[in-house]
C-alpha cells in the first residue's frame, strides 16, 4: 500500500472517531508542526520521548503531551514497537499497534 494511500485511510478512521482527544507525539526528525500541518484531525502534538531518554525523561514527554488527563483513559496507538514502553512512562491503559487500530475489518 502506498504511503498517500495509507495516510488517507489513517485520516478517514480518525476522523470517525469522536469524543476523543487525537494527540500526535513526533519523533525526530518530525516536529510537532510538521504533523499539525499535515493533519487537521489531530487535536494536538507534541515532541516524542527520545529513544534512548531516562524513564524519568519518557515520562515528563509524556505527560506533558496529555496534561491533566489521567493516563488510564489514554491508548497509545503507534507504528513501532519501542512505543509501548511509554505506556508504563505515562502510566497509560494501553499500547495497540498502528496496523492493527487501522486495518479495515475483513469480512
Amino acid at each position: 500500500m502506498s504511503n498517500a494511500r495509507r495516510s488517507w485511510d489513517r485520516a478517514a478512521k480518525l476522523d470517525q472517531i469522536a469524543k476523543v482527544g487525537r494527540v500526535a507525539l513526533a519523533t525526530a526528525p518530525l516536529m510537532p508542526g510538521m504533523l499539525m500541518a499535515g493533519n487537521q484531525m489531530l487535536d494536538a502534538a507534541h515532541p516524542a520521548p527520545g529513544w534512548l531518554d531516562s524513564f524519568a525523561a519518557q515520562t515528563r514527554a509524556i505527560r506533558a503531551a496529555i496534561p491533566g488527563i489521567p493516563g488510564d483513559r489514554v491508548i497509545l496507538i503507534g507504528d513501532h514497537g519501542m512505543e509501548a514502553a511509554w505506556c508504563a512512562a505515562g502510566r497509560l491503559a494501553g499500547y495497540l499497534p498502528a496496523d492493527r487500530y487501522f486495518s479495515t475489518p475483513s469480512s
